[in-house]
């Protein structure tokens, strides 16, 4: 967003990596901590090795690359030992601490099940016996002295009941479920560094890779779990033998074969298919989008055919149709909605000015999904005061100015005015504004709060993305759907927000590479330092073709005129006319320059049209929202690095 920075990352030299890897070795060994840290270091430094250039031959000799790196190779395995190790450790501490809440949980379920003693009594001449006409005393009353004044009828009353246990069992099995996730995640990262990175072969032998594939082919990123382990029972699969639950888990390789075949690599790729059928009911597959498509639905060059020519039926056209088709019917805010919303807006704006409540010169602003062309037609209207900078207004006096006019709204004909958030670090008065009249009158619900400028500005820089493509509206549409239907989408229950989901879309596209043959080449991870290493320093390439142009580090030049490849600027531009002091966060100024894609100042002279014409996925080779749908889902499924 605009109120965040780049990320700065240190890449160890050459000839750095080995004492790096001692100093992470050395962190394993100190046993200070849970290691966590030390595993997020051995990833960083296997996914960043990049050896130098191999010395040139000395003359009447021979050159051995392999001993060059002998020793960072020892320390690299060294560290992956020790890794182990920690997982082996983290497994053992999960599953006794499993074990012992369930004990627990058991316990307090059997205790629940016992009659309540207190409400038991004993009939009969101070013995055990009931009989007739015997005085009832309380079980357990010998020191009360059984029926006196505080035990009327021979029975206290009963104390009450404990608070049930089950939701305290519930948080401690949740946060030891945590805890091994994270681990897990931690140590899939370091074996994934290890495997991808191409450079990584000089430091580990033939059959430490192996071992490591072996293990990678247990993990799933979807589940965030390994899956268990099949050489747990010596290698022959799952027997009847009793085994200890920590050897399923990841860590414990001693069962591991020493020469692998392919038969084991489907034992692990059967494991992962039967956690995945568990957890999640399905199979994920890791493959490319393109294999989806068949080669008769393919156009010629590869890629997708637009309408399904071509002997085969390429799903991916289907699917476009269908999801336009939606936002179309659900999604598509008409004129009408438009106009209704700039009426709410006046008419609120005129109740503020009339209030003498604030600095003259103040403003409406709608900002949110009802103004960044991602929402629809049911969406809330949010809205914020402008004030004049000069007006120099402080957050208490602006609190009372929106209490009174709480006030005015309520007598302006607005209902279910709601002052209760005006004490949030961003004050908001809520509350529903009757537009219309006879049977198609309704309310609108409305938001309104104090300065929020930088949410003005994020609204500003979507929708200059929506505007650039109505495809993109139609996929942001599809997405949120998806998350809603999920139940992913409410930031109050650490899930994102629907502006996340949009922000994640955007970075996808403007990182991905349009290959022109119907589909996108995924980044391995995210861009650090602007637009796909915008300014020339980040670690994902800058894509020659992106399916969109970011338009905080887009060159103006190339926006006018979007022929060649795709250039980006070295740096923002830091004048007072792009910059900004953070509302909340004293000291910190935002930079929230970005390329306007019409109107003045956006450099092109048309209005944007030829930066639109680029963006569209009607051209031909273009990729499909379809494609780019399936594509999005599996870059953040397989190819994010979550741990950036």
């Amino acid at each position: 967003t605009l109120a965040t920075g780049p990320c700065v990352r240190v890449v160890p030299g050459d000839a750095d990596v080995e004492p790096v890897l001692r100093f992470v070795l050395g962190n394993f060994r100190a046993r200070k901590a849970s290691g966590m840290s030390s595993m997020s270091s051995l990833a960083h430094t296997l996914e960043l090795f990049t050896p130098a250039p191999p010395d040139r031959r000395p003359r009447g000799g021979s050159f051995d690359r392999g001993s060059q790196y002998a020793g960072p190779g020892r320390a690299a395995w060294g560290c992956l030992c020790e890794a182990r190790k920690v997982m082996e450790t983290a497994a053992q501490n999960y599953v006794k601490k499993r074990e012992e809440i369930r004990e627990k949980a058991e316990a307090e379920r059997l205790k629940g099940e016992l009659p309540d003693l207190g409400s038991l009594t004993v009939d009969g001449d101070g013995g055990g016996g009931t009989g007739a006409g015997g005085e009832g005393t309380k079980a357990g009353d010998d020191e009360k002295g059984g029926d006196g004044p505080d035990a009327p009828g021979g029975i206290l009353p009963a104390l009450p009941p404990p608070p049930a246990p089950a939701a305290k069992f519930a948080s401690e099995e949740y946060g030891n479920e945590r805890r091994w996730r994270e681990a897990q995640c931690m140590y899939a990262g370091v074996l994934r560094a290890a495997l991808t990175n191409d450079a990584c072969s000089v430091l580990f032998r033939r059959d430490m890779a192996a071992r490591m594939r072996l293990e990678y082919h247990l993990w799933c990123p979807i589940v965030e779990a390994f899956a268990p382990n099949p050489f747990a029972f010596g290698g022959k699969g799952n027997g009847n033998g009793d085994v200890d639950p920590a050897r399923l888990l990841p860590g414990d390789v001693s069962r591991y074969p020493q020469q692998t075949t392919k038969e084991h690599v489907k034992m692990c790729r059967a494991s992962r298919a039967a956690m995945q059928r568990e957890v999640l009911g399905f199979v994920p597959t890791p493959d490319e989008v393109t294999s989806l498509v068949p080669a008769g639905a393919r156009r010629k060059g590869g890629g997708a055919s637009r309408r399904g020519g071509g002997g085969g039926t390429n799903l991916f056209d289907d699917l476009t149709s269908s999801m336009r088709r939606l936002h179309e019917e659900e999604y598509a805010v008409s004129d009408a909605v438009v106009r209704r919303r700039e009426d709410v807006r006046r008419a609120i704006e005129g109740v503020v000015t009339a209030s003498g409540d604030f600095p003259g010169g103040t403003k409406v602003a709608v900002f949110g999904s009802s103004a960044n062309g991602f929402g629809s037609p049911s969406a809330d209207l949010d809205l914020c005061l402008q004030i004049p900078a000069s007006a120099g207004l402080t957050r208490e006096d602006g609190v009372e100015a929106m209490t009174r006019l709480a006030d005015k709204f309520e007598r302006a004909g607005m209902t279910g005015v709601d002052t209760a958030r005006l004490t949030a670090r961003i004050p908001i008065v809520k509350f529903n504004v009757p537009h219309g009249d006879g049977d198609g009158r309704l309310l609108v619900e409305c938001d309104l709060s104090l300065q929020n400028p930088l949410a003005v500005l994020n609204t500003a820089l979507l929708r200059a993305y929506s505007s650039m493509s109505s495809d993109l509206r139609v996929l942001a549409s599809i997405v949120k759907r998806w998350a809603k239907a999920r139940d992913i989408n409410c930031p109050s229950r650490h899930t994102l927000s629907s502006y996340g989901y949009v922000l994640m879309l955007i970075s996808f596209l403007t990182t991905c590479e349009d290959t022109g043959d119907g589909f996108v080449s995924c980044p391995s991870g995210p861009p650090v330092g602007g637009a796909g290493g915008g300014g020339g320093g980040g670690e994902v390439p800058i894509p020659s073709r992106p399916v969109l142009p970011n338009l905080q580090w887009v060159d103006p030049s190339w926006a006018a005129d979007p022929t060649g490849p795709y250039r980006v600027i070295p740096a923002k531009p830091a004048s007072g006319h792009c910059t900004i002091d953070h509302p909340t966060e004293p000291g910190y100024t935002v930079n929230y320059y970005f390329h306007r894609t019409g109107g003045a100042g956006s450099g092109t002279g048309d209005g944007g049209a030829r930066l639109r014409e680029y963006c569209s996925l009607d051209r031909p080779g273009r990729p499909s929202p379809g494609t780019l749908l399936a594509s999005f889902f599996r870059h953040y499924a397989h190819g994010f690095d979550y741990r950036r």
